[in-house]
């Protein structure tokens, strides 16, 4: 079986991204920052909605791409 879940976390990506890639490398943060929201934007809408499906046949999840 197939189990599509929808997650809402406001602020999650700015978080992480602020707090990890400003703080490690603050002289690269503008193009670490763009790099990762690049990645990120083809899986997190509006940088706070994401889809997983779980399949429970074969015991795993996946991310759901947004243009899927």
């Amino acid at each position: 079986m197939r189990i599509k879940i929808t997650f809402k976390t406001p602020d999650a990506v700015d978080y992480v991204l602020n707090s990890r890639v400003c703080m490690e490398n603050p002289e690269k943060s503008v193009e670490l920052m763009e790099e990762a929201m690049n990645t990120i934007n083809q899986f997190v809408k509006y940088g706070e909605v994401i889809s997983v499906e779980f399949d429970t046949e074969t015991n795993t999840a996946r991310v759901i791409p947004i243009k899927e």
